[in-house]
């Protein structure tokens, strides 16, 4: 039995993340945060421990407890991130500097796994050409458009610098499925009635269902790579409106549709800004946000990981969402 190491376990994303290790047999070690909510991983065959990563010092005194009592792990997924903050110095500091702490902390304790994978994203590559609409692949120069895609960025240089590390980074397109609170407000507005979205009929999205990104990170944990990049998607393309109207089949919802040139949703997430710096709350809408949603082309090409790794996702976008809008459901929030 191969131990896995998983930080962000208790994240939408790595409720998954374990959840298919187990399945495949591995002794999962949940690092969790000082404050985490564990609730998830009690019933589950884990072992949690604490694992501060933005504290350099105090890391290496918990890795080393972690080597005595557990070895080295021969897989450690580094899933914790920040997707959403108040200030770019925040997304700096949890998702490239604290990987490079992870990393350093690593080395110097003599554990460095046989694979180290990062969870970054397609945000880090940022957006393709609008004007030949190309496919993002893993080729593509990068132009992160918000403050999270580049320290994602940040993140896999810091990777790479590391010569002796086993190194894979995964890039997901939008990451959606049960638990997932990004796309959740979509579901309320549309089971109200209300259907908000850009002017900009000629956008592409990309998407992956939750638990094909956590068989994905599994095949790769598996597979004899190292020290290479894949975008991740279910392998399709869809239209703007193809996600909404999905939801909407879903829910049953009859909507009245309100558009948004970009000048007021700028408008709006000015006044979004102020009123997250005056409460403190951070903002669900931001300019530096609005650089992402309002993007042309997002067509992620997860050809690579296919042919190298095998991988083809089981989930489409239609089964995705009903089985979203059904936990949504059941477990009330909405």
């Amino acid at each position: 039995m191969k131990t896995l190491l998983i930080t962000g376990a208790t994240g939408f994303t790595g409720h998954f993340i374990v959840d298919e290790a187990i399945a495949q047999n591995y002794k999962v070690i949940a690092a969790i945060r000082k404050n985490s909510r564990t609730e998830f991983l009690i019933n589950r065959k884990v072992e949690i421990i604490q694992l501060t990563i933005n504290d350099k010092k105090l890391l290496s005194e918990e890795l080393k407890s972690l080597k005595k009592k557990f070895g080295i792990p021969q897989l450690i997924i580094h899933n914790a991130g920040l997707t959403q903050a108040l200030h770019k110095e925040n997304y700096i500091e949890t998702n490239a500097k604290n990987t490079e702490n992870l990393i350093e902390n690593l080395l110097e304790n003599q554990m460095l796994p046989e694979k180290f994978i990062f969870t970054s994203s397609i945000a880090a590559a940022g957006p393709g050409n609008k004007s030949t609409m190309e496919f993002i692949t893993e080729n593509k120069v990068e132009n992160p458009v918000t403050y999270y895609g580049k320290s994602k960025l940040m993140a896999e240089k810091i990777i790479k610098k590391y010569n002796a590390l086993p190194w894979i980074i995964l890039r997901p397109t939008a990451i959606y499925g049960p638990g997932d609170k990004n796309s959740l407000l979509i579901y309320k507005s549309i089971k109200r009635g209300l259907e908000f979205f850009a002017i900009n009929r000629s956008q592409k999205l990309t998407f992956v269902y939750v638990e094909d990104f956590a068989k994905a990170i599994l095949q790769v944990a598996n597979s004899n790579k190292i020290r290479e990049t894949y975008n991740l998607s279910d392998g399709k393309v869809y239209a703007v409106s193809e996600f909404n109207s999905l939801i909407k089949c879903t829910l049953e919802s009859k909507t009245v549709k309100i558009a948004f040139p970009k000048i007021i949703l700028k408008c709006i997430a000015l006044f979004s800004e102020i009123f997250s710096k005056v409460s403190g709350n951070i903002s669900i809408l931001s300019r530096d946000k609005l650089n992402e949603l309002t993007a042309t082309n997002w067509k992620c090409d997860s050809s690579k990981i296919q042919q190298e790794i095998g991988f083809n996702a089981i989930t489409d976008l239609k089964s995705g969402i009903s089985k979203t809008a059904k936990w949504y459901k059941e477990n009330g929030w909405i």
